[in-house]
């Protein structure tokens, strides 16, 4: 295992300037508080598909009365000195899931990743990219981890309609989680600082969610694939999102991006507002050319050239891009939206950042 266990399955101290986790679970001697989230059978710890030891494991069903499954535990409240979330996991089905921290007064906030079916993945999450939860408030916004009672792992594909994903029975296993006080690979920028990488697939994991298609990891570069086929009627939901932690609201200037396609093609780049505290979901956008080509091309774009999308009725309360209130980055294939059927194509992300250009 990870983490020794100096109490069994669950070790949870205090630490002061040290590596030891706050929380940790390795699930070798039982589930401590853990239990099931949604409809299904009462948590086990399984043995037979644990990559090392047992784990936990989570059967549920997936229909329209029962949408989100998976698992959760109450913590103690010492988690004030956490900046990272680690874990194990692997699922029976390609499924999009959710990491939520709930705090005492019921505000969640989550961040998202896909998981293959039938694969072991590390995720190493960064607790500065957790945003509050749709249809949930918090009195200031912000991921209070004194504050927080309860953490889960949720499979929530079945929220996200646009993910053709069959209903029925899943599995989820979850293995050697820790909560830790040092930072994790994919943290932002302190204070920040630029530049500010929003992403460069450091975590070894995927923390973006396809809505047509597929997504894995390069072993070789580490760089993010999304394959899909292109042949989508117009109108065809043919884009890959992330969630997005708090952005410095002042000093970036532009979005850098470097890529390459296995088919020339126009990808759409979108920074989308949240709809909060009576604020428009508004979206700004820009198009590139990617070439075909097997070498990463890095795209500059100044922030002030991104447009308000209006075409769906979209709207601004002020007609300027806030970073501040960005919370989704988006990037798809024009040409698939607009029904051009291109054929198929594999995109290669290598790296996402935000930077002040120098004048």
């Amino acid at each position: 295992m990870r983490w020794q266990q100096a109490l069994g399955c669950v070790a949870m101290m205090a630490t002061a300037g040290s590596a030891a986790p706050l929380v940790s679970y390795s699930f070798e001697n039982g589930l401590a508080t853990w239990d099931k989230v949604g409809n299904g059978a009462p948590l086990a710890v399984q043995t037979k598909v644990a990559h090392e030891g047992s784990a936990l494991e989570a059967k549920y069903t997936i229909d329209a009365q029962n949408p989100v499954g998976g698992a959760g535990v109450l913590v103690a409240p010492r988690l004030a000195e956490a900046k990272s979330i680690k874990f194990r996991l692997r699922t029976s089905a390609p499924v999009v899931i959710a990491v939520a921290f709930k705090e005492n007064d019921g505000s969640q906030y989550q961040s998202l990743l896909t998981s293959p079916a039938d694969t072991w993945s590390d995720a190493d999450l960064s607790l500065d990219r957790f945003r509050l939860a749709p249809n949930t408030k918090d009195e200031n916004g912000m991921l209070d981890l004194d504050q927080v009672n309860w953490v889960g792992v949720m499979d929530v594909t079945k929220v996200m309609p646009q993910i053709k994903v069959p209903d029925g029975e899943r599995t989820l296993w979850l293995d050697d989680l820790s909560i830790d006080s040092e930072r994790a690979l994919t943290a932002y920028s302190p204070d920040g600082q630029l530049p500010f990488v929003l992403d460069n697939f450091a975590g070894g994991f995927v923390p973006w969610v396809a809505f047509d298609g597929a997504l894995s990891l390069d072993k070789q570069d580490g760089a993010l694939i999304w394959q899909y086929q292109g042949d989508k009627p117009e109108g065809t939901s043919n884009y890959i999102f992330s969630v997005l932690g708090p952005l410095p609201a002042k000093g970036p200037t532009h979005l850098l991006v470097t890529l390459s396609a296995t088919r020339a093609t126009q990808l759409f780049i979108v920074l989308q507002e949240e709809a909060r505290e009576g604020r428009d979901q508004s979206r700004y956008s820009t198009v590139i050319g990617v070439p075909a080509s097997p070498e990463f091309k890095t795209y500059t774009l100044p922030l002030k050239e991104f447009r308000l999308v209006t075409g769906d009725n979209g709207a601004d309360d002020n007609n300027r891009l806030d970073l501040d209130q960005v919370g989704q980055l988006v990037i798809g294939d024009l040409e698939v939206l607009n029904g051009q059927q291109p054929g198929s194509n594999k995109v290669f992300i290598d790296e996402i950042q935000l930077f002040a250009a120098k004048n």
